[in-house]
């Protein structure tokens, strides 16, 4: 019976599986050197779905594949809300890409990222193409008649002046995975409408997404600003969000008898420990940078007193410290030993 019981316990403990990723970051720390491709993660219910993970050195995007019908838990997915990709696929098979943010003047406000929902944000005109992932720009609070609004694709604001208040300020991509037919609103055809994918950038063959990533699209901007969906843009069949995630370090921890400077936790970034007045480098790394693998180079450093600090040579010797935190003593008189702790 003991055998069995002990079999069973390290069956369970040597051979449990382990946990099933829930984005791209947790599949890049699971093996930095994962290539760019579709992986299959699960939401926070151990529901599995798609994704398409494109790693670059120290950051990465994800992009869900549409099919995608249960809960996704997307704020796993992203960790930088500044900015969004968009991908969009051509009607003759190219794909192309912009960097979408906030314009200048509202560069403070973050983009809100949600999935089948858009609190606090003016809903989509395609509410039965559910589910969704918006991407919204100004709140419905920060709307003003007469106010600049828009998007900043590249690098270059794309603005209109709100002529009448309407709060739509966003970018949606339908799934639509009951295929419902489009609603008939109308567009607005303007630069706004068609310009993030008419000055977008060219993506090479080699980093193209599968075409089954792209999805129905709409954007809406305005009060006389723009409305579009894949209907009102020739170019375009299908767009894809991509949604950035950064490989970052945990804040580095104190140490004793020193203070540290951080630069950040970002890849790259540095940790610089200086030891107080009347201590110095015991081991470790006095200065320690944020690698790929989301960990600090090196070892944690310690500061010890400078060993003179004691005064640990005896009857009026000197101390003198050499090599960091080792010693010597200069007796005086007739006293000897490594602490002149004798006399002749």
């Amino acid at each position: 019976m003991l055998r069995v019981l002990l079999l069973t316990v390290f069956t369970v403990l040597c051979c449990e599986a382990a946990p099933s990723p829930h984005s791209c970051q947790d599949i890049y720390f699971s093996n930095i050197l994962s290539q760019d491709g579709v992986f299959t993660i699960t939401n926070r219910q151990d529901q599995t779905y798609e994704v398409y993970c494109e790693f670059h050195k120290g950051y990465g995007y994800t992009y869900v594949k549409p099919n995608s019908n249960v809960s996704i838990n997307v704020q796993d997915l992203y960790t930088d809300n500044t900015h969004v990709l968009i991908r969009d696929l051509r009607k003759d098979g190219t794909q192309y890409e912009a960097k979408i943010e906030q314009i200048a003047a509202f560069s403070s406000v973050p983009l809100s990222i949600q999935y089948n929902s858009h609190t606090g944000y003016n809903a989509i005109q395609n509410p039965k193409m559910t589910p969704y992932i918006y991407v919204g720009f100004l709140p419905s609070a920060k709307i003003h008649r007469g106010q600049r609004e828009g998007y900043r694709m590249n690098g270059n604001d794309l603005v209109y002046t709100n002529c009448d208040g309407n709060p739509n300020n966003y970018f949606a991509f339908l799934f639509n995975t009951n295929n419902v037919a489009p609603s008939a609103y109308h567009p607005t055809n303007s630069a706004m409408q068609h310009n993030w994918a008419d000055r977008a950038t060219a993506i090479p063959t080699s980093k193209y997404l599968p075409n089954d990533f792209f999805s129905f699209f709409e954007l809406h901007f305005g009060g006389c600003g723009a409305y579009g969906t894949p209907q009102h843009i020739p170019l375009v069949a299908g767009a894809a969000l991509g949604l950035r995630f950064d490989v970052t370090c945990s804040q580095p921890g104190d140490i004793a008898h020193a203070s540290k400077d951080v630069s950040g936790t970002s890849v790259g970034s540095t940790v610089t420990y200086t030891c107080d007045v009347g201590y110095g480098l015991g081991g470790g790394d006095l200065t320690r940078t944020c690698s790929e693998t989301g960990q600090w180079t090196g070892q944690t450093p310690t500061c010890q007193p400078f060993p003179c600090r004691s005064s640990p040579c005896q009857n009026g010797g000197l101390c003198f410290a050499v090599e960091g935190l080792t010693f010597v003593c200069e007796c005086v008189g007739n006293f000897k030993g490594d602490l002149c702790e004798t006399s002749n």
